[in-house]
């Protein structure tokens, strides 16, 4: 198991929903979760900038006039 699926987020105990945030299994779980997410989002970034840059060097400059506005230059 990996990500979340690996991580018990619920935080089990008595008392109201504050209380058991304020707690700190509520810190650890709400930190794993920021922790996790953020990974997840600079992975997203990162490959979504290597692909625009590779797709960037092999396209040419003519093709995006071509196919938005003629007035268009890249």
């Amino acid at each position: 198991m990996e990500g979340h699926a690996a991580i018990a987020m619920s935080v089990a105990g008595s008392g109201s929903f504050e209380r058991r945030l304020g707690s700190w299994a509520g810190f650890t779980s709400i930190n794993h979760t920021f922790v996790m997410e953020r990974a997840a989002v600079l992975r997203d970034i990162v490959v979504g900038l290597l692909l625009t840059g590779a797709a960037a060097a092999r396209i040419p400059g003519s093709f995006g006039s071509t196919w938005f506005s003629p007035t268009l230059r890249w």
